[in-house]
């Protein structure tokens, strides 16, 4: 808490017959903080000092909070990237040379409740553990691109702390776990839930920042909120094909996807309370936040079909394609800047 001394022990001013004293009481003795207040205390000797003091004040302690919590969330971060790649070595080892860990791992880091050996009360913990566990490297290398992409974007402007993070990442995990294995009666593994609870919250907190997709189209523009249109639509879609399909062999949770995305709904007003306090009740909260969804979504979509009869019209010349990146970047620095 050293480096954040000047924004929560800051100055002092004592005024006595027209004398002004400054004292100096920051913990760490660096005085750059207070530059400004010096400077205008050289310009300006009428100020009102008590007011100069409390507004240079609350700046310095909020801009140390802020910072405070940024670097809360990397370390939340961290940890759970540090786990998770434990995790992942673990299986990776135990499945080349050591059966012991291999079954220590199945027992303790899959969740499979609808297996008739499954004990829930003795293996309470594995919804949440199979959030850490990824088998193969291309599994864990997607999950973790992903959650790291999401935080990042989540944590400016200081709207998520580490706490959240946490609590986002478990409730996803759970939900998506239990889930998905209640419902095909299989083996789940993998952070997808954690991820979609995540990406809910980034699309509802900050629904208007934009992703570059390198598929189905390559170098298409979508925000938060569209990504998170296409992410549930396709896996509501596959989901029903996986339960209707005989030989679905696909691997994927599914549905895992669906309730992960549902308990970062659930979950945002109750950690994310500043932002809905006119609401009456709960149910007036998720009708707020679903309707704020829709309409941002959906001038995202009538921008992306702008830039999508673009690439039809134009994209056939070295000149065209120049026009319509001119013209597509124009467009979504309008639309990322509305929600500020």
């Amino acid at each position: 808490m050293a480096r954040f001394g000047n924004a929560l022990n800051l100055i002092y001013f004592l005024r006595d017959k027209n004398r002004l004293l400054f004292l100096d009481s920051t913990i760490d003795g660096e005085r750059r903080n207070n530059s400004k207040v010096l400077s205008l205390i050289t310009k300006y000797p009428i100020l009102d000092f008590g007011k100069l003091y409390m507004s240079h004040k609350s700046t310095l302690f909020t801009q140390g909070t802020h910072e405070y919590n940024r670097i809360m969330v990397d370390r939340y971060t961290n940890l759970i990237n540090t786990i998770n790649v434990v995790v992942f070595s673990l299986w990776r080892y135990a499945i080349n040379s050591n059966l012991s860990i291999l079954k220590f791992l199945e027992r303790n880091f899959t969740c499979n409740i609808s297996d008739s050996n499954y004990s829930f009360q003795k293996k309470i913990y594995t919804p949440l553990t199979s959030g850490v566990s990824h088998i193969t490297l291309s599994h864990l290398l997607s999950n973790l691109w992903a959650l790291n992409t999401i935080i990042n974007s989540l944590k400016r402007d200081n709207h998520i702390k580490g706490k959240d993070i946490i609590l986002l990442y478990a409730t996803g995990s759970i939900s998506g776990a239990i889930a998905h294995s209640m419902i095909t009666k299989t083996v789940v593994v993998g952070a997808s839930g954690a991820v979609m609870s995540l990406l809910t919250a980034e699309a509802i907190i900050r629904p208007r920042d934009t992703f570059t997709l390198m598929f189905p189209i390559p170098g298409i523009t979508l925000s938060s909120a569209q990504l998170l249109d296409v992410t549930i639509v396709t896996n509501f879609i596959m989901a029903i094909h996986s339960l209707i399909s005989v030989n679905d062999k696909s691997g994927i949770a599914w549905f895992g996807h669906i309730f992960g995305a549902l308990s970062g709904f659930i979950l945002l007003p109750i950690i994310n309370k500043s932002n809905y306090n006119k609401c009456k009740n709960i149910f007036s909260t998720y009708k707020l936040m679903w309707r704020n969804h829709r309409k941002i979504s959906n001038q995202g979509w009538l921008l992306t079909l702008k830039d999508l009869w673009d690439i039809i019209e134009l994209s056939d010349t070295t000149t065209g394609m120049e026009i319509l990146k001119q013209r597509s970047l124009k467009r979504w620095r309008s639309f990322s800047s509305g929600w500020r």
